[in-house]
């Protein structure tokens, strides 16, 4: 097994710690709908499969844009893509997409924005949740730490 110094573990949670007050205060700017934090075991499949829970946003009668936003660290024995299904349209992509392949646990924190145009938004509630997988035809494992999953009206 390899060790690491104890310095790059006090970095790594330094740096999530940073995140953490950043997300933090950026999402204390806006009213968001539904704030929940997942807590999934490790991933296994093939592309695309859902990644859990969802978060929902409760939508005017003329839809405005959506952000989303995702954080976690992770390990991840391929590259994965991660996307989004709102209401059940299949895995998209509405921005950045791709988690490289990493053996040691690694932040990121990725936000996209869904907007009106993109014709999956509805008056009402609408369903988000994460979804992806490794690139095909892999079968890979993808493990999170800490994460969180967040959607607001803009």
């Amino acid at each position: 097994m390899k060790t690491y110094p104890e310095s790059n573990y006090r970095k790594i949670l330094c740096l999530l710690a940073v995140s953490a007050m950043l997300a933090s205060v950026a999402l204390s700017a806006h009213a968001a709908d539904e704030q929940r934090s997942l807590s999934l075991q490790p991933l296994t499949g093939a592309w695309p499969f859902l990644f859990g829970p969802a978060v929902t946003v409760n939508e005017p009668s003329n839809p405005t844009p959506v952000v989303v936003t995702f954080t976690t660290d992770y390990t991840s024995n391929a590259r994965f893509f991660i996307g989004l299904n709102v209401n059940g349209w299949g895995c998209t992509f509405y921005g950045s997409r791709e988690v490289p392949q990493t053996y040691n646990f690694t932040p990121v924190a990725y936000q996209w924005v869904i907007f009106p145009g993109d014709g999956v938004l509805r008056p009402g509630v609408n369903t988000i949740s994460l979804c992806g997988g490794p690139q095909l035809p892999e079968i890979a494992t993808f493990n999170m730490g800490f994460e969180t999953f967040t959607a607001h009206i803009d």
